[in-house]
């Protein structure tokens, strides 16, 4: 990847710090670094990171608030002065209800869900589509990648329709429900904005060990990244519209 321009949302912790981390280390690292967290305040080691390189901008973001989004989205194009954006990662999401039975889901949890992973990421692609399709516009790169102007969703394999059954691990409603939906809005904005030239996929990062993921996960965010990584230098046209696991596999829907 060759990145002027990033945006990684939920950068203060897990696998958006990871992410800042392994982007500020690239032999030549994007001229702009947009990371956020809701309390930047409180965000010591992503500040940290800033402080010592002054590609990174740490952006206060609430994704449940379309004021904080309004907020948040005109400090990003006074960033950009115009040169757009060729990177967008809508990793900030919420796990509020864990695992359990039908008669234990809430609507507040489904409501506060849905407002993370939809319609706040949708508000935020939406307010930065202009920027997206400038990058697009200025690139001198055949066809579509990430380096030239991308939107990458995470998703999860708990998302997938098809693994759900008899014996698997236990509901998840509002997460699963709602990371099922963040995979029919990756194919429908794969559709309309490739003429514009931006790619968008989503991804399953792993089983990894977070906050959200608890300690028995699979990967450390250090194996998640790097796997990532080389998952998004090989995205092409093609990957546009699919759910792709850390390790290259595409996971059905």
């Amino acid at each position: 990847m060759n990145v002027r321009s990033v945006i990684i949302t939920g950068a203060n912790r897990g696998i958006g710090l990871e992410f800042v981390k392994q982007f500020v280390a690239l032999p030549k690292p994007p001229s702009h670094l947009i990371s956020t967290c809701r309390s930047p305040e409180q965000a010591t080691e992503l500040q940290s990171i800033a402080k010592s390189n002054s590609n990174v901008h740490v952006l206060q973001l609430d994704i449940l608030s379309d004021d904080s989004i309004n907020a948040f989205t005109d400090k990003v194009k006074n960033i950009l002065e115009g040169q757009g954006l060729n990177l967008l990662l809508n990793n900030a999401g919420v796990h509020l209800e864990r695992f359990g039975d039908f008669d234990k889901v809430s609507r507040n949890g489904l409501e506060q869900s849905f407002s993370a992973h939809i319609t706040g990421p949708v508000k935020i692609c939406q307010d930065l589509l202009p920027s997206l399709k400038a990058a697009a516009a200025a690139s001198p790169q055949p066809g579509m990648s990430v380096s030239k102007a991308a939107i990458i969703h995470f998703s999860s394999i708990m998302a997938s329709i098809a693994s759900v059954g008899p014996g698997g691990p236990p509901s998840s409603y509002s997460y699963q429900v709602t990371k099922s939906a963040v995979n029919m809005l990756t194919k429908l904005m794969s559709v309309d904005l490739e003429s514009s030239g931006i790619l968008v996929a989503c991804i399953h990062p792993g089983w990894v060990k977070t906050d959200m993921g608890g300690p028995n996960g699979q990967l450390t965010t250090d194996q998640s990244v790097k796997s990532l990584f080389e998952l998004f230098s090989s995205f092409n046209k093609s990957s546009a519209g699919k759910l792709f696991s850390y390790n290259g596999e595409i996971i059905p829907w």
